[in-house]
C-alpha cells in the first residue's frame, strides 16, 4: 500500500508535514473547538454523531472519517496533527501509516493532498438522507423531521430539542 511505502521512506510522517512549508502554517482554531470536535459537540449533526460513535465503539465508517477530518481542518481550522493524534488514541483499527498519510492529505501537506472539501451538511444529505445514523448517535435530535435532521438550526423553535 502506498501509505506504508511513504511511512518507510519518510518515518517522520506522523509528526511532521511532508511538505515543509506547512510546518509554519498558522492555524486559527482553538483548543475549545478541538475539544468540541472530540466530544461530538460541533453543532454539525453528522460530525457529532460520527465522533460520538468513535468514542463509544472506537470506530466509524471510512467516509465519515473523511468528513470529520475535513470539518476539523477546513471549518474549524485546527492542525491536522491534532486529528491524527485523536484518531490514533481512539480508533481500534488505528494504523500509523494510513492515518498519517490521510491526515497529511487532509491538511494539504501530504503527497496527495485533497483538492475537495466536504461540507458536513451536504455530506450528511448524501450518506444519511433519512437521518437514521444521526438519530442513532444523537438521540436528542431523533424527533426532528427528516428535512431538519442535518440542519437543526433551521427547524422551527417548537421542534428544536
Amino acid at each position: 500500500d502506498l501509505s506504508y511505502w511513504f511511512l518507510w521512506e519518510f518515518p517522520f510522517l506522523p509528526k511532521q508535514s511532508l511538505r515543509p512549508q506547512y510546518e509554519t502554517q498558522v492555524w486559527a482554531g482553538t483548543r475549545r473547538q478541538l475539544q468540541h470536535w472530540k466530544a461530538g459537540k460541533t453543532g454539525y449533526p453528522l460530525v457529532d454523531a460520527a465522533m460520538r460513535q468513535l468514542w463509544a465503539v472506537g470506530w466509524m465508517p471510512n467516509y465519515l472519517r473523511h468528513v470529520v477530518a475535513q470539518t476539523l481542518v477546513e471549518y474549524l481550522d485546527v492542525n491536522w496533527k491534532e486529528g491524527l493524534a485523536w484518531f490514533d488514541w481512539t480508533l481500534v483499527d488505528a494504523d500509523a501509516a494510513i492515518n498519517s498519510f490521510m491526515w497529511q492529505n487532509c491538511g494539504h501537506s501530504g503527497p496527495d493532498h485533497w483538492e475537495f472539501v466536504m461540507h458536513p451538511v451536504h455530506a450528511a444529505k448524501s450518506c444519511d438522507p433519512d437521518g437514521a445514523y444521526v438519530r442513532r448517535w444523537l438521540p436528542c435530535l431523533a424527533q426532528l423531521p427528516d428535512e431538519f435532521i442535518h440542519r437543526p438550526w433551521d427547524a422551527p423553535a417548537r421542534l428544536r430539542p
